[in-house]
């Protein structure tokens, strides 16, 4: 069908360059028309799934248009596990914790080896310091994907926790810490990370290697061009 290729061509294209409206909006008429056609489904879909992770974003925070996009998959495709997986994650931002834990059930009854809501449970039951319901949670991730090193690297730090009694990273002043300036004193980042200078020389190698800080002194210089990522896997590894 040329009209159908030639539409579905076009909804690529615009989903390179980020206009996600106007390729939901081309995909959604043709479906309106023609709603039997699972090639259009899938490619509505796709955009859809496209646009609400970009919403999700932490730097766009569009999270109200988020949750109605990924209604909107449900509703095209009610089993559809990654689309609660989603709409948990956007409640999680909203800090809507009971949503979210009822959208990652959903998930995981669609899909019971979906590890990553485990390990997202396990992130919301951190927040509310139940360390040892974390654990349940991040173990069960971890009895779906062994290698999942984020849900091992958080069964260790709670294991610090409640075994050291360290306190929590408070993660908005370390965040407000971090967007302050390019030079932030190494001391300061110690003092909010609550770690000892030799941990914190650990980490900065890697935060170097990662996404290319430099020592200066007693200074760390952050690249501004990669605090996105910087803070998007912190998030994701439950550190913040």
């Amino acid at each position: 069908m040329p009209e159908l290729d030639e539409i579905l061509n076009q909804s690529k294209n615009l989903l390179k360059s980020k206009k996600f409206k106007e390729a939901i909006s081309l995909l959604e008429e043709a479906y309106e028309a023609e709603n039997t056609s699972q090639k259009l489904k899938e490619a509505l879909i796709t955009v859809l799934f496209e646009f609400g992770i970009h919403l999700n974003d932490e730097f766009v925070a569009g999270f109200d248009e988020a949750i109605l996009i990924f209604n909107r998959i449900i509703e095209l495709e009610p089993n559809n596990y990654r689309a609660y997986y989603n709409l948990g994650i956007t409640f999680q931002n909203l800090n809507l914790v009971e949503n979210a834990l009822k959208a990652y059930q959903t998930a995981i009854k669609i899909n019971p080896d979906y590890y990553f809501c485990f390990y997202n449970i396990g992130l919301i039951y951190e927040e509310k310091q139940d360390f040892i319901k974390a654990v349940e949670y991040h173990k069960k991730a971890l009895k779906i994907e062994p290698n999942f090193r984020y849900a091992q690297q958080a069964i260790g730090e709670l294991r610090d926790i409640t075994e050291k009694g360290l306190e929590p990273v408070d993660c908005d002043q370390f965040r407000s810490l971090m967007l302050m300036s390019n030079k932030v004193r190494i001391d300061m980042i110690q003092e909010v990370l609550k770690i000892s200078r030799t941990e914190l020389i650990d980490l900065m190698i890697s935060w170097g290697k990662n996404y290319d800080f430099k020592l200066d002194g007693d200074y760390l210089i952050i690249n501004k061009n990669k605090l996105d990522e910087f803070f998007n896997d912190l998030k994701y590894r439950g550190s913040c």
